[in-house]
């Protein structure tokens, strides 16, 4: 295990002595091959910036990071100020590594400024952002997290923190979900359907890309295949957590109710059915898969203006 953790942390030094645009082609491919394959080191996840930390920085392109910027992002509104107020709190309570990390006294902070910033893309600050930058700082400092939360809401998940305070992407995710399952487990979809469940339950799941269902080491592993793997697999990952615990859902009449908490993650098994769920489904839906967290291109839900009832909700998304 050590020989294999050494390998990650030599990646990382490769990746900082040898420059070149061919080299950083291929440190990376080693990099996600490395992550794929072995477990990240954990000997230092107390320190300044983990592994895990440099990891992701080098997986999201985050090389240079300026001080200057952050301080002269500003200060967002007031209303954004009070939801994000709202939500620090609830932002991973009583997690041994986010209280070690001393996270919640840098949150606010933190999302302020990202909502200052991303003010000039007409991005608004939504529920779910909070995770985002949490899962940041519980593996890196602030400034870096600062750049990485910028950089996951407006190009990894750009219809997910969508302009207007439209949340397209992630409804988009949960039809995905459903629309995987037809294949994946048709009777688990059949009761699903006969129930008529509503699939908006899942969009924790989504807006703070697993990060909602604890344990947060659990998740963190989970990030670790999103940036190796694509942000997008978080439909397979959502998938694999209701495939699951199926023998609950066929059992109950409700089975939303038990989507509101789904059990505790076991990232290495959900990341073993994911993977196995990408390659039995059509390939026309795996498009939409990976296309649903950076487009809006056959979205069936960038023209939907709001949810009046949960019946149209059902049509919507079982259509």
């Amino acid at each position: 295990m050590d020989q294999q953790q050494n390998l990650i942390k030599q990646l990382i030094e490769e990746k900082i002595t040898i420059p070149t645009r061919e080299n950083y082609i291929i440190q990376i491919q080693k990099m996600r091959r490395a992550v794929m394959t072995q477990d990240m080191p954990i000997d230092d996840q107390c320190e300044k910036i983990s592994t895990r930390g440099k990891v992701w920085k080098i997986l999201l392109g985050i090389y240079k990071i300026d001080s200057f910027e952050y301080c002269d992002s500003g200060k967002t509104d007031d209303a954004k100020w009070e939801n994000i107020f709202k939500d620090y709190s609830r932002t991973f309570r009583h997690d041994d590594i986010y209280e070690q990390r001393k996270c919640s006294d840098k949150i606010v902070r933190l999302l302020n400024h990202v909502c200052a910033a991303i003010g000039s893309e007409d991005v608004t600050y939504l529920q779910g952002m909070n995770l985002i930058a949490g899962m940041f700082l519980a593996v890196m400092p602030e400034l870096d997290s600062y750049y990485c939360t910028k950089k996951m809401i407006l190009q990894l998940l750009p219809t997910y923190y969508g302009k207007n305070g439209k949340y397209y992407g992630v409804w988009w995710g949960c039809k995905l979900v459903f629309d995987c399952m037809k294949y994946i487990d048709p009777i688990l979809y059949s009761h699903f359907y006969s129930s008529r469940s509503n699939p908006i339950v899942l969009m924790p799941c989504f807006n703070g890309l697993s990060s909602n269902t604890s344990p947060l080491n659990e998740a963190l592993i989970l990030w670790d295949y999103y940036f190796a793997k694509g942000c997008f697999n978080v439909v397979y990952i959502t998938l694999a957590q209701l495939v699951s615990c199926r023998k609950i859902l066929l059992q109950v009449s409700n089975p939303s109710a038990i989507l509101k908490d789904l059990p505790s993650l076991q990232a290495k098994k959900l990341i073993l059915l994911a993977e196995s769920f990408s390659q039995a489904i059509p390939c026309d839906l795996q498009k939409l898969v990976k296309q649903h967290t950076v487009s809006l291109d056959l979205n069936p839900f960038k023209d939907w203006k709001e949810i009046t009832s949960e019946e149209q909700c059902f049509k919507k998304f079982f259509e």
